[in-house]
């Protein structure tokens, strides 16, 4: 007795092994089948293997039902009065219909999600379309199916249609405005994968990985990603800087604003003029003409002009002969209406350098070039009180006052 049990053990585990080693040759084989299809150009073979993957679980189960005695299953379950209801459906003509329509409607989003992915790296933005309508396509198929094998198509129960579509169109609204927002933004060729969009009202700002009927994903500039409805799209305000990217635009936009401390204000003595051109960064005859030559026609008509005038000019004129900052579509260098903080410098540029660290590097060099030349006018950029402020207030109790210069040997004197 014990030889025989061994020995059926030992059969039984030779079975087993045989099984696993079938069930693993299988699996590869059907590993090696998808990844064929889905590294292949044509989509006709991607889809014809993906069929053939889901064709081969359809034959076992088609297997398995020739080899199971159904009917005496069922005929010995329906003995049970609790089961005699599930067997009369599962043995009922339109509920096979339905469940067959159901699980071909399964098999399509299923072959849809195994190649978006596919598309969107890819950028395959037409195939991504086609797939997705054929998705939507199939829903609705579906749903006729659904309307016909349950017998809802009759003329007695259009209220209850009705009543069921507006209660399901109000639980899915978001979705359905989604699946309208995918064809208005395909149709009209708004966005696309790759395109760096920004919906500021939701904090939104990155590059398109992915977009179908119902949701769009983007990779944020830290890395990671944010999947967010579609529909929000078309709700909200979106900005593509693609085209800007893409070179299709004079640049980059930048602006800047400084808010200068009014306090430090004054009229530009001649000396004070020859003083400022020897240091500026611009060619003799725009110290000549606008920086020493203005200050010389003031003092001749008995006027002056101040350092915040000269300033904004120099400001114009060294961004207009920078090589990184484009004259199109503007240039603007403007003082704001004064504030309680001061008076606030406006920059308003395009650069060339478009992409992220050019464009920030250039950038930077502006500001630390603007902080640096607002020294040269005598003039400070405004911050909340600070020791400097406080040491060098006019307010005191002894004869003292502050001298509003960046001149250290007049400061002296």
């Amino acid at each position: 007795m014990k030889q025989n049990k061994e020995g059926i053990r030992s059969l039984l585990s030779r079975v087993w092994a045989q099984l696993c080693y079938w069930k693993n040759s299988v699996s590869s084989w059907l590993n090696r089948l998808l990844a064929f299809s889905l590294s292949s150009n044509s989509v006709f073979l991607q889809v014809v293997g993906l069929i053939a993957y889901q064709l081969f679980f359809v034959v076992i189960a088609i297997l398995l039902w020739q080899l199971i005695p159904v009917g005496k299953i069922a005929d010995s379950l329906s003995r049970f009065d609790w089961m005699r209801f599930i067997v009369d459906i599962a043995q009922n003509r339109d509920v096979i219909n339905l469940s067959v329509a159901t699980l071909v409607f399964f098999d399509i989003i299923w072959i849809v999600r195994k190649l978006t992915p596919l598309f969107n790296i890819r950028k395959q933005e037409i195939r991504i379309t086609i797939s997705q309508i054929i998705v939507l396509v199939a829903f609705g198929f579906w749903l006729l199916a659904l309307l016909i094998f349950t017998g809802l198509n009759k003329e007695n129960n259009f209220l209850t249609v009705a009543i069921a579509g507006s209660v399901m169109g109000w639980i899915f609204q978001d979705t359905v405005k989604s699946v309208v927002t995918f064809l208005y933004v395909r149709l009209n060729g708004m966005i696309h994968i790759g395109d760096w969009i920004q919906i500021e009202s939701k904090q939104i700002d990155g590059v398109v990985k992915g977009i179908t009927l119902t949701m769009v994903t983007i990779e944020n500039w830290d890395t990671t990603f944010t999947s967010f409805p579609t529909y929000l799209l078309n709700s909200s305000s979106l900005k593509n800087l693609q085209p800007m990217l893409a070179g299709k635009t004079y640049g980059r936009r930048l602006f800047l604003k400084f808010t200068i401390d009014s306090g430090w204000i004054q009229a530009v003595s001649l000396q004070d003029a020859y003083k400022i051109a020897s240091k500026l960064e611009a060619d003799r005859y725009f110290k000549e003409t606008q920086i020493v030559g203005r200050v010389k026609a003031a003092e001749e008509d008995n006027t002056e002009v101040l350092n915040i005038h000269l300033f904004r000019r120099y400001i114009h004129h060294w961004l207009m002969n920078h090589k990184k900052v484009s004259r199109q579509p503007r240039l603007v260098v403007r003082y704001l209406e004064p504030t309680d903080n001061g008076i606030p410098l406006q920059i308003y540029a395009f650069l060339t350098e478009i992409s992220l660290e050019p464009f920030e590097w250039t950038q930077s060099n502006i500001i630390e070039h603007v902080l640096e030349s607002m020294k040269w006018f005598n003039l400070r950029i405004y911050q909340n009180a600070s020791a400097f402020d406080v040491s060098n207030s006019n307010i005191y109790l002894s004869a003292h006052e502050a001298a509003y210069t960046n001149y250290p040997d007049e400061r002296a004197e």
